[in-house]
């Protein structure tokens, strides 16, 4: 009886010491599992940012590629003038863009003010989805979806799964546009203007060949 009851006080004496340290071990193992859920969070919002650092690179690789090719343009004009040619020749190439390493005929400088603005919304963004740019234009979905897969089918506009951006040559079409205004005196188009018009849905889809004045 009196080795048992030895033993009974031992094991009473080893879990008053033990519980202490469990609980020890369960705040340190609750604090690191705290911190992987911290970490994981972080690592979410760090591929976040990291997918819109790519998107925006790819986004100025772009208009950095329809800058160089305009600068081309201009420095070929300056060499015309320095030679006593006239600015504005007959000559193809001023009639040219380069897209990809892909030469194509430039659409004309003309767009309607559905279109324009669609245009203007795909470049101050990075890639959009169809929705964004019906909110930023604030026009039917299916007059977007409508220009959008013409301008697709004209280079203007690239689909990526779904997600759309602007090309050099829609850069290239939507500036010279804009050129083509101001030289006119002539506002741009602006969402104010589009409602004052009251013609939100009645436009069909531009095409190129529908576009048919020189900037």
């Amino acid at each position: 009886m009196a080795v048992f009851g030895m033993a009974t006080a031992s094991s009473r004496v080893d879990a008053a010491g033990l519980v202490p340290l469990l609980g020890v071990h369960e705040a340190l193992i609750r604090r690191r599992e705290d911190r992987l859920t911290e970490i994981a969070a972080l690592q979410e919002k760090a591929e976040a940012v990291i997918a819109r650092c790519n998107a925006e690179r790819e986004k100025l690789r772009v208009e950095l590629e329809a800058l160089f090719a305009t600068v081309s343009l201009i420095q070929a004009d300056l060499r015309s003038l320095d030679e006593g040619r006239p600015l504005f020749s007959d000559q193809a190439d001023e009639n040219l863009i380069v897209d990809d390493g892909e030469i194509s005929q430039k659409p004309k400088a003309r767009l309607g003010d559905q279109h324009y603005l669609m245009l203007c919304a795909l470049q101050n963004a990075e890639s959009v989805s169809l929705e964004q740019v019906v909110r930023a234009t604030r026009l039917s979905a299916r007059r977007v979806k409508e220009q959008m897969v013409a301008d697709v089918g004209n280079g203007v506009v690239k689909n990526d799964n779904g997600l759309l951006s602007i090309t050099p040559k829609g850069i290239d079409l939507l500036t010279r546009f804009q050129q083509l205004k101001r030289s006119q005196g002539v506002p741009l188009p602006t969402l104010d203007s589009l409602e004052n018009e009251g013609d939100r849905d009645e436009a069909e889809p531009e095409t190129q060949d529908e576009e048919g004045e020189d900037a």
